[in-house]
This record gives structure tokens, C-alpha cells and sequence, in this order.
């Protein structure tokens, strides 16, 4: 990567990556975008790079289908400075021009269920509380086809009876209810279920993961295929903060 253009754009450049020549789900249907773990050193900004990445789903998804991007698990405090980050990117690149763009912004207990069907048919990127998700995806209201792929936050707590682990099986089509069953699912062609969009989790909360096989049980639980670690020692970390 070329130097000064950070390691949150490194980060979002592994994310993003396109995956078709390698591997596969284990149904052996192509995964549009491979699904990771993001393990930060505490203090690298993953506010920064869960909005850089929001940025350029944004930005490469416009004209493709499906365009809604679902957050799920982070923090208030989290949630603020995404948007907040977001919302200065799109100003400095597109000034005036921002109300034309997809909606980035959250779905909570205020918003009702039409209107939640309204931004979900619109598309773009809402922080959706695991309750509300889990209702929407269970009363069909939101079908895990409409959606591009999910983030997960503060990854380090996901367990298999956890809310959000239940919300990826069900866009998965994998949770009882889901819709997708049998032969049909195992192409990818369930009613509900999506195995070609992604699922990217993050923490910057390494040190939860102490503990024997604690990396893999939240891999497990939601369903994630790659691990990518960046410590405050990590070379382009280091580049990065020795540039100024």
C-alpha cells in the first residue's frame, strides 16, 4: 500500500477484496465478500475504519444490487463517531450533493415499521438494534436477500446464544424460521437466506480474546472465514504514526 494513505484504508482494502478466485462458501456458492474478524490494538480508531469502509460499500455499491449495509452491536458511543465520520467524508467529497446519496443512519425503537420498511427498500448503511433486526428478519418485514452484508460490533462478546450470532444465522438462512431450507438453501437460493454477502466483525478489545480458543468460538458464531490482527506494533501502523 502506498504510504500516507494510512492503515484504516489498508484495513478496508483487505475487506473489501474480492474473494471469487479463491474460496467459496461451504456450499460450495461463490461468497461475493469473504467474512473476517477485525482484532485492533485499543485506541487505532475503529470508528475510523468501520466508516471508511461504510464509505466504500457506499461508493462502489450505487449502481449494484443489493445496497443496504446492516450494523448491529456496537456501542452508542461507537455508533456517534461512525456517523459523525461518515457524514465528514461525504461532505468533503460531495458537498451539496449528499442529500442524493443513500441514507446512512440508524433504526431504533422511534422508528416505526413502516417506516423501517421504507429505508430498508432504500437502501444504504443502518445501525439496527439486535432486537429490532431479529423481528424484522423473523416477521420477513427485511429479507437477508435486500441486504449487501452485516457488521458486527464489539465482536468480542459473540457467542453462539448471543443475539447478533442469531441475527447472522437467520441472514445466513440457517435459524429455524429463516426460510431457507434443503437443496434450495444449500445453492444459495433459499427464501430468505444469503450466503453470498458478507459478515465483517470488529473490536478493539484484544485482550477479551485471552483465553483458550476464544478467536475461534467467535468465528464460529458468526460464521467468519478469515482473522486479520493489527496491533499497535503491526509495520504499517507503525508507518503510519512515524509519518507525522
Amino acid at each position: 500500500m502506498a504510504r500516507g494513505l494510512g492503515f484504516h484504508e489498508a484495513i478496508v482494502e483487505e475487506l473489501t477484496a474480492r474473494e471469487g478466485e479463491a474460496s467459496a462458501s461451504e456450499s460450495g456458492v461463490p461468497l461475493r465478500n469473504p467474512s473476517s474478524l477485525v482484532v485492533l490494538g485499543e485506541g487505532l480508531g475503529l470508528s475510523q475504519v468501520v466508516a471508511e469502509l461504510l464509505v466504500r460499500l457506499l461508493t462502489t455499491r450505487l449502481e449494484t444490487e443489493p445496497t443496504l449495509v446492516i450494523l448491529v452491536g456496537f456501542t452508542e458511543v461507537q455508533r456517534r463517531s461512525v456517523l459523525a465520520h461518515v457524514t465528514r467524508r461525504r461532505q468533503a467529497t460531495h458537498g451539496a450533493a449528499m442529500a442524493d446519496l443513500p441514507t446512512v443512519g440508524e433504526v431504533d425503537a422511534a422508528v416505526g415499521s413502516a417506516e423501517r420498511s421504507k429505508l430498508y427498500a432504500a437502501g444504504g448503511c443502518l445501525f439496527v438494534t439486535t432486537r429490532i433486526l431479529t423481528v424484522d428478519l423473523l416477521q420477513r418485514r427485511l429479507s437477508p436477500r435486500r441486504v449487501a452484508g452485516v457488521c458486527v460490533g464489539s465482536a468480542h462478546r459473540m457467542k453462539d446464544d448471543s443475539g447478533e450470532a442469531f441475527c447472522v444465522r437467520m441472514f445466513r438462512g440457517q435459524a429455524q424460521g429463516s426460510g431457507g431450507s434443503g437443496e434450495a438453501e444449500a445453492r444459495g437460493e433459499g427464501n430468505d437466506g444469503n450466503v453470498r454477502g458478507f459478515v465483517h466483525a470488529f473490536t478493539d478489545e484484544p485482550t477479551s480474546f485471552a483465553g483458550t480458543f476464544k478467536v475461534e468460538h467467535v468465528m464460529k458464531a458468526l460464521q467468519l472465514r478469515r482473522v486479520f490482527l493489527w496491533p499497535r506494533f503491526e509495520a504499517r501502523v507503525q508507518e503510519y504514526f512515524g509519518s507525522f
